[in-house]
């Protein structure tokens, strides 16, 4: 059989079938090439052995939006894309962070999410890291579980608010069937959808996300009773009283009970293992001797950073210089930096 290699296209243009491809292989063995440099700097440097996640999707694009998740997922930086999901009131899940839309979505003004419908999320739209239009359509979550299914990508999934165990479960439900089961996990802070979720699947990992410690991050939050009072209505808790009731509801509902050894066993008990402790860096740090008896009792260990991933490494560093003990892994805006640092 003769394979045709050039094809002449009028006297002054040859096209060359085998040039081209020659091209197209040198692309592809570049683009491998790049993949492969960015995780080998990654086994060698200080996430060696860690799991990275995306916190809302890479930081090059708007947070929680569909181009913020696949690139986390092409860009060979992580292992997972951490996504924030909610409950619209027809029963539809979509991707967003507040409890309130303007800050990162527009099209909308200020509304509860809660309070929309599928019909007015179709109009929502992307605004970036500096508040400008991006033309980008604010997604639903059914778009982000398609585009897992075609770039076997892994979804760290947390669950933004309190719902009826019936709409957890449904959720659950509709994830399992499109995708395949090591590709994705759930993590709240709410621990009642966590024991909704065990009760449907006995081996799923879950992860209870723990709220920043106050005291470590006055720098990040000045104003820590309004902050306090911003997380405890996105849980349903009426505050109309500020100052220390609402601190201590927010810590209630931060879960910061659950960080001393009798917290991890009644954890233990009513969500039981796989499980892992999604928390601050600086709430690490406070609570490094319990923490670092759960993860040797098999208790995963992720954190997070608000007071920025430069600290972030300073304190996992230093935690790893005197115990020789790292995290399960991370959930950062700048894989970079945690990342492209050398081990110490």
């Amino acid at each position: 059989m003769k394979i045709w290699t050039s094809l002449k296209l009028g006297d002054n243009f040859s096209f060359n079938f085998a040039a081209v491809l020659s091209m197209a292989w040198l692309v592809i063995f570049s683009v491998n090439a790049a993949y492969a440099e960015v995780m080998q700097s990654r086994r060698h440097g200080f996430c060696a052995d860690m799991s990275v996640h995306a916190h809302r999707g890479h930081p090059e694009f708007p947070e929680n939006s569909l181009s913020a998740v696949r690139r986390a997922w092409s860009s060979g930086e992580y292992d997972a894309a951490e996504i924030d999901v909610q409950l619209l009131r027809d029963g539809v899940w979509v991707l967003h962070h507040d409890p309130i839309t303007g800050r990162v979505v527009s099209g909308l003004g200020k509304a509860r999410t809660a309070k929309l419908d599928s019909r007015q999320w179709k109009h929502a739209t992307m605004l970036g890291h500096k508040g400008q239009p991006t033309g980008e359509s604010a997604p639903f979550f059914s778009e982000v579980l398609n585009a897992a299914h075609e770039d076997g990508g892994k979804l760290n999934i947390e669950i933004k608010g309190k719902y009826s165990c019936t709409s957890i479960q449904a959720l659950y439900k509709q994830v399992a069937s499109s995708l395949s089961y090591e590709s994705y996990f759930f993590t709240s802070m709410d621990k009642n959808a966590l024991t909704c979720l065990r009760q449907t699947d006995s081996k799923l990992y879950l992860g209870l996300v723990v709220s920043p410690d106050f005291e470590g991050t006055k720098a990040k939050y000045s104003d820590k009773i309004n902050w306090a009072k911003s997380i405890a209505e996105r849980y349903g808790v009426n505050t109309k009283k500020v100052g220390e009731k609402a601190e201590q509801v927010a810590r209630e509902i931060g879960n910061e009970k659950y960080l001393d050894s009798n917290g991890i066993s009644q954890l233990s008990r009513e969500i039981g293992k796989p499980f892992g402790m999604h928390m601050d860096v600086t709430s690490l740090k406070q609570h490094l001797s319990t923490m670092l008896e759960a993860s040797a009792e098999g208790v995963s260990i992720y954190t997070y950073s608000r007071i920025g991933e430069e600290k972030h490494l300073q304190i996992l560093r230093e935690i790893n210089s005197q115990y020789k003990w790292r995290p399960t892994g991370v959930i950062v805006d700048d894989a970079k930096i945690l990342c492209g640092a050398n081990e110490k």
